[in-house]
């Protein structure tokens, strides 16, 4: 069958996007500018030349911005634009608009930084200057009205417990003189220990905004060592962890003249001066009520917290405080230095310290009574912000309050939904479900926001923050509550934030997205090549069901649970059916964030890594498909269920940032091993709510698919495969299907998590009547609104209806039945010829392919190709041996 290609519609010939400033209603005023990085999306066909643009603020003048395409349509125009800009507002919100216009003068940033070496950055009123082996943020900072320098050296550096420095050598540096956000200067590098042998990795990037003296330094440190995760635990203390005394930043200022130290705890207070040479300010936890939570047990066990809030010492004065966000100015003869580290109470322990003209920013502090201890693939990343002025001529990004409060710029409703922002979108204000928007904004807004869900298990720390605390488990939970459980961004969490953030524009569903997704970009995925193919490079499960963290923090399982100390068989590890990489897409689509977009390729590469054959231990036997991409809840199972879909989704979302067509091509093979147009669904038992329950994910992910092919006009055999495989799941459910809690009696736990996964039901059904014939369209558009009444009334009949993981799924999957009835999309006409697609085959996994083998004469053909290989046999051993 051919290709079709479908036209888009002719763009409007004048665009005007009006960006939206939010600051924070409890954030100081403080008048000053700051610098924006934003994502704004366009409709299919609106932009094709991006010199078409220009940024005014409310009176009309122009802002100079800099601009990078993030995503096009397939006819090669624009659908996602980063912008970067700095403006300055005093409101609680203001508003800038960009205009798309037939010509004018280019409005690109005139503000353009140079380098007359590859490390040095002329800003305009600071020079910055780097060496090729400086692993901090530059070495030499001078206003280009001064003579000297104001400071000569930086360093980041690891002090283990025996007090011993790893050095941080560089090798390999890279400049990008015109990134959106500034000039970028980014190096790559290992700690190494005493003898010489490298313990950790680290990525680190200054980022200099041009015009100005403000620098972002961002460094990522990596143990990149495989965890041993015994026995499938994945406990602190594994032997793949590193541990060290701290994690710091140095800073040597010049030695001419006096320094004038200030310094204050949060924003909103006046800068003091100290009387003496030495400051010391140390956040030893999170200075809230729970701030000694069992969330914050060592590999011990114990809970390494000796006070709550921060210290400070300012010369001969002491006092504590719950919860700084200080900030450091030093004024020399040279100029000023400003400094502040964002997060610094939530992503405790942290410090601040100045003597003998040095600055030390503790980004694991050293003052914390405990190692710190980074496992096995774990990383972290921290951020400094740099401000370099004159007294005289103070800059105009003022004194970084600004930076703890972040101004979140947002679009308007209107215009998310001309632009397909997300694939099905709605405004809360025309949702004719109001009990569904009602419900979801519990999730800010309450007693049970998630906000407070933090405050229940102290979800803070430098591990913890941005995670969302479990708190549906507590209902089962046999033990001392609240149960210490992680959600690890299930069902996709941080999707559905960024939707509603769209959806709302209240920035606190913004503000929510960008700390999971830091969150889960470095601690919930596995950071490392040397384990194995289906665990490198993938995603940690959330904590077991009903059971207490632990020592596994975010990783699944502990050796402390029940079932584990019995000796049952248990184990974890990253999986197939915990990957969700939408969120991750949008936030970089939304943003620019290049971490997310890696984030989102890396999974995908994880799903093709999974399934690669003659990359297992047992290629020698049986060089095919694992399956282990493909499989759920047994490794047996090989049709439509979650881990398929989340693997096809991965793929996609892949495929959608890169266009690379092998993730394309990966998500069809998938599609085609798990489902068939003409499948035996009896024989699948999909009634069985506790272990088929989850085809419905992968319905869900099979119309995501096909609208995929649609937008690309690619109406082809693989197209229609997928619909009819849809359109034949769809008939049974129509006539099968029933809520999950008219059969509770065949689950083990019957909670609101079931009646919540009833809407997946809903969108499989507005799917089908998208795609499905005329005859049937009123029958699936009907049976869609009532399994979406049932799921509502379901988690309402729950007095855990506000819990983690029926919001979760509510947020990601009911707001695509409001975009069904407000504007039900074009149906998709049915092929103009009846389609074979024959006889369902089966897919089986390799390692049952392997037993199927050592059953028959084909053994002795496989061990031959082994004995012919000794490196494979070795392998083998060394894989056995782990």
């Amino acid at each position: 069958m051919s290709t079709t290609t479908e036209s888009p519609e002719s763009p409007p010939s004048t665009t005007t996007v009006s960006i939206r400033l939010n600051r924070d209603a409890n954030a100081p005023a403080h008048g000053c500018a700051e610098p924006f990085a934003v994502g704004v999306p366009f409709a299919r066909g609106a932009v094709h030349e991006i010199s078409r643009l220009e940024l005014e603020d409310p009176d009309g003048i122009r802002i100079s911005m800099r601009r990078r395409v993030l995503e096009c349509w397939p006819d090669g125009s624009v659908r996602w634009l980063l912008i970067g800009f700095l403006v300055g507002t005093e409101s609680s919100h203001a508003e800038v608009v960009l205009r798309v216009k037939e010509a004018f003068e280019s409005s690109e940033d005139t503000k353009r930084l140079t380098g007359s070496t590859p490390t040095t950055f002329d800003a305009g009123p600071v020079v910055f200057d780097s060496t090729e082996t400086c692993a901090g943020p530059f070495d030499e900072a001078r206003l280009t009205s001064a003579v000297e320098p104001l400071t000569r050296l930086s360093q980041v550096q690891i002090e283990d417990a025996d007090g011993t420095i790893w050095v941080a050598q560089i090798d390999e540096s890279t400049t990008n003189l015109d990134a959106v956000e500034g000039a970028q200067f980014r190096t790559r590098g290992r700690f190494h220990a005493r003898a010489g042998k490298p313990v950790a990795s680290f990525t680190a990037q200054t980022t200099i905004v041009p015009g100005t003296g403000l620098a972002r330094f961002d460094v990522t440190v990596t143990n990149d060592r495989p965890a041993r995760h015994k026995g499938g635990t994945w406990d602190l203390g594994d032997v793949g962890s590193i541990l060290f005394r701290e994690l710091r930043l140095v800073l040597l200022l010049d030695d001419v003249g006096e320094t004038e130290v200030e310094w204050r705890s949060r924003p909103e207070d006046s800068f003091s001066s100290i009387e003496g040479d030495e400051l010391s300010i140390y956040q030893d936890s999170s200075g809230g009520e729970n701030w000694n939570s069992r969330n914050h047990v060592n590999r011990d066990g114990d809970i390494p917290v000796d006070f709550r809030g921060c210290r400070v010492r300012a010369g001969e004065s002491e006092e504590t405080i719950e919860r700084a966000l200080p900030t450091i100015r030093l004024t020399r003869p040279a100029g000023r230095l400003t400094a502040t580290i964002p997060n610094f109470w939530q992503e405790f322990p942290k410090s601040i310290r100045w003597s003998d003209a040095k600055l030390e920013l503790g980004l694991l502090a050293g003052e914390h009574s405990d190692l710190h201890e980074l496992q096995g693939g774990e990383r972290k990343t921290f951020t400094v912000w740099f401000l370099i002025d004159s007294p005289e001529e103070p800059s105009e990004l003022g004194d970084l309050s600004w930076v703890h409060h972040p101004i979140v710029p947002s679009l308007s409703t209107e215009h998310h939904a001309n632009a397909a922002t997300f694939d099905y979108f709605v405004d809360t204000e025309s949702d004719p479900h109001c009990d569904y928007v009602e419900l979801m904004q519990n999730a800010v807004d309450g007693p049970h926001s998630f906000f407070a869900k933090r405050e229940s298990i102290d979800e803070y720390g430098w591990r913890h923050f941005g995670d969302t605390p479990a708190d549906h488990e507590n209902r089962f939970y046999d033990g001392p509550k609240p149960v210490i459980s992680h959600y690890n961004n299930q069902y996709d969490l941080a999707y559905g934030l960024l939707l509603h953030f769209a959806r709302t524009g209240d920035r606190r569903w913004f503000e929510l997205a960008r700390d999971l997704v830091a969150h889960v970009v470095d601690i919930d995925r596995y950071h490392t090549t040397s384990d194995r193919p289906n665990f490198n490079g993938g995603y940690f499960w959330h904590t077991d069901h009903y059971t207490d963290a632990g020592r596994s923090t975010h990783r699944t399982y502990t050796q402390d649970c029940p079932a584990a100390k019995s000796g049952q068989p248990y184990g974890g590890g990253p999986s197939n059916e915990h990957n969700y990489t939408s969120g991750l897409l949008q936030f970089f689509l939304m943003t620019g964030d290049l971490e997310a977009a890696r984030a989102v390729t890396d999974l995908a590469d994880w799903v093709i890594a999974m399934d690669d054959g003659p990359s297992s231990i047992l290629s020698p036997i049986d060089d095919g498909p694992t399956g282990f991409a493909s499989c759920t809840f047994t490794e047996e199972f090989q049709g439509p269920g979650r881990g398929a879909g989340h693997s096809i989704n991965t793929l996609l979302d892949a495929h959608r940032l890169s266009s690379e067509g092998r993730y394309l091509a990966k998500a069809e093979e998938l599609i085609r091993r798990c489902i068939h147009p003409n499948d035996d669904l009896d024989a699948l038992n999909l009634l069985d709510p506790e272990s088929r329950w989850s085809y419905v994910i992968f319905l869900q992910i099979l119309g995501k698919y096909l609208d995929r092919k649609v937008e690309r006009g690619e109406r082809d055999d693989r197209f229609e495969y997928a619909r009819a495989s849809l359109l034949h799941y769809a008939r049974w459910m129509l006539e099968h299907e029933c809520s999950f809690r008219s059969r509770f009696e065949k689950v083990e736990f019957p909670t609101e998590t079931w009646a919540a996964q009833d809407m997946r039901k809903s969108c499989v059904l507005d799917f089908a009547a998208k795609y499905g014939p005329e005859d049937l369209r009123e029958d699936f558009s009907r049976r869609a609104e009532e399994f979406f009444r049932e799921s509502l009334v379901g988690v309402e009949s729950f007095d855990t209806k506000a819990c983690t993981r029926p919001l979760a799924i509510l947020l990601t999957s009911g707001a695509q039945r409001a975009a069904f009835v407000n504007a039900p999309p074009e149906p998709i006409a049915p092929p103009t010829e009846e389609l074979d697609f024959g006889e369902p085959s089966g897919f089986v996994s390799q390692r049952v392919r392997v037993k199927q083998i050592i059953k028959s004469p084909k053994l002795f053909g496989a061990l031959i190709r082994l004995v012919l290989s000794p490196r494979k046999a070795l392998r083998i051993v060394k894989a056995f041996l782990r």
